[in-house]
């Protein structure tokens, strides 16, 4: 079982890869669970992290967000090795909803201002 500080530091290494600092996690309100914790919301007995959404003014999104597995879950059944493991998931019957970044900005992004010039 992994417990919450651990579960932190593996979230803190999962971001690291998308260079989020510290202050960045903050702001966008990313919480570290244990796999008790994660097993109550998921069902799966493994670390994870929840990833909020925001509407375009910045305000979290009721009854929605993705939790990040920061471990393998366990596939059973026939064929269960072939399959990719799953990395993301959300509360059951919820249509994908599009990530709004709140590092970037969400009214930025609304106006279609990526911080990055694209040429088409």
């Amino acid at each position: 079982m992994t417990s919450h500080a651990e579960a932190v530091r593996l979230m803190k290494a999962d971001l690291s890869r998308s260079k989020l600092r510290d202050n960045e996690i903050k702001k966008l309100r990313l919480i570290a669970f244990s796999s008790s914790q994660t097993e109550e919301l998921t069902g799966n007995k493994i670390p994870s992290y929840k990833i909020p959404y925001f509407d375009l003014n910045g305000e979290e999104i009721d009854n929605f967000f993705r939790m990040r597995y920061l471990e393998e879950p366990k596939q059973k059944g026939f064929g269960a090795k072939a399959k990719k493991a799953q990395r993301y998931t959300q509360p059951p019957n919820m249509p994908p909803r599009f990530y709004l970044h709140l590092v970037i900005g969400a009214e930025k992004i609304s106006q279609g201002d990526f911080g990055v010039r694209v040429n088409v």
